[in-house]
């Protein structure tokens, strides 16, 4: 009997959600004021895009800080090849360190070679790398925000409509791409998706 009443409960408190959530949207009753504005913010978090195909928890984790996991693409490994850790300084712990394939005693061809991506600096999920043909890391770029963001904020205060004000993403929520190296080894890059700006970083 005690489990039937509290089965009885639940099912009841659903049909009482269930009611208020079809009221809410059939005859605009609250919270439909408070959700309405945030309505697409929402389903956009719920289904997310195609670069976005992670769970709900996977997505309130990157939200909250705990660890970066949207727009992350997992590597699918090539079972004929040994991959080897890329130790870097100033990465953070929440994930495995990136994995480099290195094609056998040969390395890379004659040269160097620069990855941009989310590497998860300690001050920045994105950053840059560069690599000698024997794949070590002779040095790195890491996007330094805080200027420009206190720049925004102050330009953002000076203006009366929200309209005129502009957005500002944090990394986490960024797919950045394009990136180029000027000859006195600085860089610019594009925030990409959802980042909608640009930055130059020095040597």
């Amino acid at each position: 009997m005690k489990y039937l009443r509290i089965i009885s409960g639940i099912f009841l408190l659903a049909i009482i959600f269930f009611s208020w959530g079809f009221i809410t949207v059939e005859y605009k009753a609250f919270p439909w004021s408070l959700l309405n504005p945030i309505r697409d913010e929402i389903l956009a978090f719920v289904r997310g895009g195609e670069a976005n195909k992670k769970s709900i928890g996977e997505k309130l984790a990157n939200d909250a800080g705990l660890r970066p996991e949207r727009l992350l693409v997992d590597l699918t490994k090539n079972d004929k090849r040994e991959y080897a850790s890329l130790v870097i300084d100033g990465l953070r712990k929440r994930r495995e360190l990136p994995l480099i394939y290195i094609n056998g005693e040969h390395g890379f061809p004659p040269g160097y070679l620069l990855l941009w991506g989310s590497f998860d600096f300690k001050n920045h999920l994105h950053g840059a790398i560069l690599l000698n043909w024997k794949g070590e890391v002779l040095h790195s770029w890491m996007p330094e925000e805080k200027p420009f963001v206190d720049e925004i904020t102050a330009y953002n205060k000076m203006l009366a409509d929200k309209i005129e004000k502009i957005g500002y993403q944090e990394a986490k929520g960024r797919f950045p791409h394009g990136l180029a190296v000027f000859p006195d080894g600085s860089i610019i890059f594009n925030d990409g998706d959802h980042g909608n700006g640009m930055q130059k970083i020095d040597i």
